[in-house]
């Protein structure tokens, strides 16, 4: 059996100390940590989200959790009568896969045991969240869902066993920002002042609730925290390198720990290729994986990962794309941005994702994933090398 196998829309990004790997709806893709193309792994579903352990690819797909070995490229599915949907997250922590989506799970690579915590367990009514975020925190473990769904984070703590929830159920996490942890509510009432008219004079500066809040990793307690703004109340979204994204107006805020409250750096901007397409909801991964979007995209429509080499990496979901993204990517991008980019230090932004061809369910490059390519091998980088794994 063959299927068509287009690189142009990634659903997932992942690294070793080799190579690079994206899921799409039909498979896998493989690169070198230069960018050049080694091969596909066709095994026949969308692959949502990818963790790379020694040995393995671990690929979530539409249908539950898969196996693939690195020398041999045989799949094998995971099997659980409760774990069959969507499988949006996967991330490592140990010897441990933690493993998202309806049914909240964890599988220990060694032993092979598999666990799915029930609702009873999370404290929620029922299974319909989507757990999408995982954050490891020395002895605890976060899980968040997506920035619509009701139920707030969770927090597990593998010493005794015992999942505990915060005090607010909208309430998202951003992460740890110089050792603090830090969560923005998602239901904002507006307030009336914004409806008024605007005042003819500008405002003069001075301190407003946010809706940004500082957790206490231990006890849960939630500490609200002001923001020094001449503007609305701001909202917040993400961070990037120790500073908040916010609203109403785009720029950079940042914690004053001495004063105790957040001052604005509205003309910041980070170097791209974070800046442009990460101007709506970020995470950072255990892997170093962000997932973002912007306003002209859904969330997580765009992955970035920076190497230890300085090389950046760029994922894009193509399918995802507007008729006003031509003029807003117009400049580095074609009007169906997606795909994946790699950007070297000092480099051009470049376009390495492989155009569309046949290629054989089960099939991939089995030499080429335990070895550098050699110069021939190069030479016919833009070719489709598979090989037989079945």
């Amino acid at each position: 059996m063959r299927l068509l196998a287009s690189n142009e829309d990634v659903l997932a990004l992942a690294s070793d100390s080799r190579n690079v790997y994206t899921g799409h709806s039909w498979g896998i893709a493989i690169y070198s940590r230069t960018g050049m193309p080694i091969g596909r792994v066709a095994v026949g579903f969308p692959v949502l989200s990818l963790a790379v352990s020694e040995g393995a690819i671990w690929a979530g797909g539409s249908t539950g959790l898969y196996r693939i070995e690195k020398e041999s490229f045989r799949i094998s599915r995971v099997a659980s009568a409760r774990l069959t949907g969507p499988i949006p997250a996967l991330e490592l922590a140990g010897d441990v896969l933690w493993i998202g989506g309806r049914n909240l799970a964890r599988l220990n690579l060694k032993t092979r045991e598999l666990h799915l915590f029930a609702a009873e367990e999370l404290g929620i009514e029922h299974s319909w969240t989507d757990w999408e975020r995982f954050l490891f925190d020395g002895s605890y473990v976060w899980v968040d869902s997506r920035d619509q769904e009701p139920q707030g984070p969770r927090r597990f703590d593998t010493a005794t066993g015992r999942w505990s929830a915060l005090s607010i159920d909208s309430m998202r996490l951003i992460g740890l920002v110089d050792g603090i942890l830090w969560a923005h509510r998602t239901i904002v009432p507006v307030p009336a002042t914004i409806m008024g008219p605007r005042a003819a004079s500008v405002p003069l500066e001075q301190l407003k609730e946010s809706e940004l809040y500082q957790v206490d990793r231990r006890t849960l307690a939630l500490k609200r925290i002001q923001a020094l703004t001449a503007e609305e109340r701001p909202t917040f979204w993400g961070s990037y390198d120790g500073y908040f994204d916010g609203k109403p107006r785009f720029g950079r805020w940042y914690y004053d720990g001495d004063a105790g409250y957040l001052r604005s750096l509205p003309d910041f901007r980070p170097p791209s290729p974070w800046g442009e397409r990460c101007a709506g909801v970020r995470w950072r991964r255990s892997d170093g994986v962000v997932t973002c979007g912007n306003e002209h995209r859904e969330n997580n429509a765009w992955r970035f990962r920076v190497l230890a080499n300085g090389t950046e990496i760029m994922a894009g979901r193509s399918s995802l794309a507007r008729s006003g993204d031509s003029e807003l990517y117009a400049h580095e991008t074609p009007s169906d941005a997606g795909g994946l980019w790699f950007r070297s230090p000092g480099g051009q932004l470049r376009r390495v994702s492989m155009k569309s061809s046949a290629a054989p369910i089960g099939t991939c490059c089995r030499k080429t994933l335990s070895s550098t390519p050699s110069k021939g091998q190069a030479a016919k980088s833009g070719s489709e090398r598979t090989r037989g794994s079945r």
